[in-house]
């Protein structure tokens, strides 16, 4: 699939933000969960791991979407990898990975990303899951050290990955077990 430079009207000046939702047939919720944080990002790359099918009708209309893909499953780490390319070869500063079926609330997103900015520190973001109705970790404080996170929600400081070759090699890992990652892999880290 050719990829295309994202083409938004609007630049961030302080962060430029680059999203990717990783799609595996997806639900006509699909439209919904993207606009629930679309508005805060500069670009989102929808990789599409539906093998043979164009699902391009359940994105929301939008100048901020690239659409990658290879017609086929590869898992996420492929996915990623290209994501985290394409943010260093645009100057991206932070990138959002989220899952197809995954969220914001209304305004969560925004609250989210101001929390990260307003933490001045390189670290990876993970918000608080909401798993079966009950939040993941205590309300307090609003910034948490953790040592287990899932990609859907996680924010990276995209110029990390320059100096940290050992997530690129886990998402290199990733690519070549598709089957056991999708769905079920997390990501340890210590910052």
């Amino acid at each position: 699939m050719k990829i295309n430079i994202c083409k938004n009207s609007e630049f961030s000046i302080v962060n430029k933000i680059l999203g990717i939702t990783i799609i595996y047939y997806p639900d006509s919720e699909l439209t919904n969960n993207i606009k629930s944080y679309l508005d805060e990002l500069d670009c989102l790359i929808i990789w599409e791991n539906t093998p043979d099918k164009d699902n391009s009708y359940l994105f929301p209309q939008s100048n901020k979407i690239v659409r990658m893909g290879e017609g086929k499953n590869v898992g996420i780490g492929k996915a990623l990898n290209a994501a985290l390319k394409y943010g260093l070869e645009n100057d991206f500063d932070y990138l959002l990975t989220m899952d197809q079926d995954s969220s914001f609330t209304e305004n969560s997103c925004k609250q989210y990303f101001n929390s990260i900015f307003d933490y001045n520190s390189t670290a990876f973001f993970s918000v608080n899951y909401i798993l079966n109705g009950k939040q993941l970790y205590a309300d307090e404080p609003v910034l948490k050290r953790i040592d287990l996170s899932m990609t859907s929600g996680s924010v990276y400081p995209i110029q990390a990955f320059k100096k940290l070759d050992f997530f690129v090699k886990i998402f290199l890992l990733m690519e070549l077990i598709p089957k056991f990652v999708f769905g079920q892999c997390t990501i340890k880290f210590r910052f």
